[in-house]
């Protein structure tokens, strides 16, 4: 017996606590595979595992072994049982492991009716690809994993306003990564972590302000205002057309404000990452780690 397994399993991209959030096309899969096995074991009940193509049976087992545990069904409790039987007693009848099998079924059909599945429609084909699409951010900051997997989820599960919470919360870890570069300090010694966003881009406008004054003309200062004026530049947007909205609970969202809240906030942390990141680096960097611009003097 040949034994095709075409779809690999995959795993979810992101969680949604106790919501089954997996690919129905892995779920149907299983389901084929796991019917096809039931009633080739069927019609081979009286023979035993040896007289059979074993590697191809233990490779199917071990391949529905991961993918149920992926796609976190309790079936693989029984098919767990069987790989066992299948590595310790070839001369068992193959009417065991069929009746694993259908204890395998069984499981998954009692399992599906008491639990909920959310659909992620075409609408949100993003969150499939959300770790190419935010590669270079959770590259260079990869402490903001959770407010991403939060924002996309809860647009995935239509809860627009908590996603543009979440996207507000990202955008305030790439405000004080903004901040520490262009070396901003708070009155009274208060720390950026407790600061308000006015304040703290109201303290970087001015620090761009000053490097546009002082720096020497050329490619390099084209550069550094380029990129503080850009970042800035989102951070405002962010701030009037959603920060303070949703921190005030003003009002709720819809899902082309989420969109438009990820738009923007994705473009500030992408062009952050091009210079900035939390791991360290000494290439392009003064010696207390801030962006060497190549300023003939020190701003």
């Amino acid at each position: 017996m040949i034994i095709e397994l075409a779809i690999q399993p995959r795993s979810r991209v992101f969680g949604c606590g106790k919501v089954q959030n997996f690919r129905l096309d892995d779920f149907l899969l299983v389901n084929r595979k796991l019917a096809e096995m039931r009633a080739y074991m069927s019609a081979n009940r009286d023979k035993s595992i040896g007289e059979l193509e074993a590697k191809d049976i233990i490779k199917f087992f071990s391949w529905l072994e991961s993918t149920l545990f992926e796609l976190q069904l309790n079936a693989v409790d029984d098919v767990e049982k069987a790989i066992s039987i299948l590595r310790r007693r070839p001369d068992e009848r193959c009417s065991l492991l069929a009746h694993f099998l259908d204890e395998a079924a069984r499981s998954i059909d009692e399992q599906i009716r008491t639990e909920w599945t959310h659909h992620y429609g075409e609408r949100t084909s993003n969150i499939s690809q959300a770790h190419i699409r935010w590669a270079n951010v959770l590259k260079e900051f990869p402490t903001t994993r959770f407010e991403i997997e939060s924002a996309l989820d809860c647009f995935a599960l239509e809860h627009y306003t908590a996603s543009i919470f979440h996207f507000m919360r990202l955008a305030e870890h790439g405000l004080r990564l903004l901040a520490v570069e262009l070396d901003v300090s708070l009155s009274k010694g208060k720390p950026l972590t407790h600061g308000n966003w006015n304040d703290i881009i109201s303290h970087c406008d001015r620090r761009v302000k000053e490097i546009g004054a002082s720096a020497p003309a050329g490619e390099a200062k084209d550069e550094a205002l380029s990129f503080y004026s850009t970042s800035l530049a989102h951070l405002h947007s962010l701030k009037n057309k959603y920060r303070n909205t949703v921190m005030h609970s003003r009002k709720e969202f819809t899902d082309i404000e989420a969109v438009d809240a990820s738009r923007i906030t994705k473009s500030l942390m992408d062009v952050l990452a091009t210079k900035l990141s939390e791991r360290k680096k000494k290439k392009g960097f003064t010696p207390d780690g801030k962006i060497d611009w190549g300023f003939s003097k020190p701003i």
